[in-house]
């Protein structure tokens, strides 16, 4: 560049081709300039949209699309800490195929992935917005549900469980009926911990499990009781 300014301040009015020339190379230097530019400006969007795509496959589970264990565990600490501010009632639910080890193996995993894909979209038609649903481990699903009382927490999670229970599940020509026991609990700003709703909702799941499976157990705070 400064080589090109010394080029045009010796060129004088009787030398019009030099600085046609200067001109001609200081355009072709603008040129270079603004391609490293756009270069530097491509790969530095490249690096930012590899970072949140990295940052997406790292909370979400790869086989249903839906968030993972670590994603929801933030979000019901979020949704602890809303508790202990403001009070909001929040509901925590957690979903468990029945008898899901005889499904992968009578029929195979390849079914057993569907059953799983499936239940996912049946779950996320029965939420709103607001709601968050992942897929906790295994066959097992947590659903967290923002300004919920205990009553609409167990109307979802009955809607939920008999939308499974009419549902056809099929993979390479074969099909089967699906049933799921949904345990569910409030949160409690009481709490020691975010995570003692999610170990009371799986309490309840277990219960459901004991009465027979294919059914909603909802129970109250431990404060409450």
């Amino acid at each position: 560049m400064g080589r090109i300014n010394d080029e045009l301040h010796s060129a004088d009015e009787q030398q019009p081709a030099a600085v046609l020339r200067a001109v001609d190379k200081l355009i072709q230097f603008n040129e270079r300039m603004q391609h490293q530019l756009n270069t530097a400006e491509e790969k530095l969007e490249d690096q930012a949209r590899q970072i949140v795509s990295h940052a997406v496959e790292a909370h979400t589970d790869a086989l249903t699309g839906l968030a993972n264990r670590r994603a929801f565990d933030s979000e019901l600490n979020r949704a602890y800490r809303a508790s202990i501010d403001c009070g909001a009632p929040t509901l925590v639910m957690m979903i468990d195929v029945d008898h899901f080890k005889s499904v992968n193996d009578t029929y195979g995993h390849a079914l057993g992935d569907e059953v799983l894909k499936r239940l996912s979209h049946l779950i996320q038609e029965e939420l709103r917005p607001l709601d968050h649903v992942c897929r906790y481990g295994g066959e097992e699903f947590a659903v967290l549900l923002p300004n919920t009382s205990i009553g609409g927490a167990f109307s979802t999670a009955e809607r939920i469980r008999q939308s499974v229970r009419r549902s056809k599940f099929t993979a390479d020509k074969q099909s089967l009926e699906v049933s799921i026991s949904i345990g569910a609990t409030p949160l409690d700003e009481r709490d020691q911990q975010y995570n003692e709703a999610l170990a009371r909702a799986d309490k309840a799941l277990y219960e459901a499990k004991q009465l027979g499976r294919d059914r909603v157990v909802v129970s109250p705070s431990r404060h409450e009781k």
